[in-house]
């Protein structure tokens, strides 16, 4: 375990902490939230589930983000980032269409589709831990067939990542990192078919005519 040199006195952290968050304060939420935090390697699993084991070409789909971790914590903050190596830019087979986050999460800082998503608990519903707690549900829309990694990614070394209150009432920070393989496949309809013999003969047609 990494321990943070508390540079706020302990009995001001959930204090600081929690003014911040009320307020709309960030930046003090965020640093207060790091100086007085440890970084704990406490079991915490991050899984992407993706909505159906086949999406074709102009599907949309959905992937939902959950986390399992002890039910005796409690999350009241996670942040992170879907996409951060633009993988799915570079490929350019899906598109992220925006998010959202799930009940009993509020947001802080960011709102749907920017690919920073973060969520705040509410206050009078605590979010426990357990096997698949939902976080967020992201959009997605298929543009053209093959693979592609979607990566999310949140560290708290970034200033994100999922903030606890654990068993020993600490508050604990912990990195968000997970990724899937989404596979688009052609669409074998008989409209996706003469769509696609269209295309074809476009294409051929058009290369005829500039040679």
């Amino acid at each position: 375990m990494l321990s943070c040199v508390p540079l706020i006195p302990v009995y001001k952290c959930e204090e600081t902490i929690f003014t911040a968050m009320f307020n709309k304060k960030p930046l003090l939420f965020f640093a207060a939230l790091f100086l007085c935090s440890t970084l704990n390697a406490n079991s915490f699993d991050i899984t992407l589930a993706v909505s159906s084991d086949e999406i074709r070409i102009g599907d949309s789909f959905e992937v939902e983000v959950l986390a399992s971790f002890d039910p005796g914590e409690e999350l009241f903050d996670f942040a992170f980032q879907v996409d951060p190596l633009g993988l799915i830019t570079t490929k350019n087979s899906i598109v992220f269409e925006g998010w959202s986050l799930a009940s009993g999460f509020l947001p802080f800082l960011s709102s749907s589709p920017s690919p920073l998503i973060d969520g705040q608990a509410d206050f009078f519903s605590p979010v426990f831990g357990g096997s698949s707690v939902l976080l967020a549900t992201l959009q997605f829309s298929a543009l053209t067939f093959g693979s592609t990694e979607l990566v999310i990614e949140g560290l708290a070394s970034d200033f994100h990542g999922a903030a606890f209150v654990d068993v020993t009432n600490n508050l604990v920070v912990r990195d968000i990192v997970s990724q899937t393989r989404i596979s688009v496949v052609p669409d074998t309809s008989s409209t996706g078919v003469l769509g696609m013999i269209a295309t074809f003969f476009f294409i051929g047609i058009r290369s005829l005519v500039s040679s």
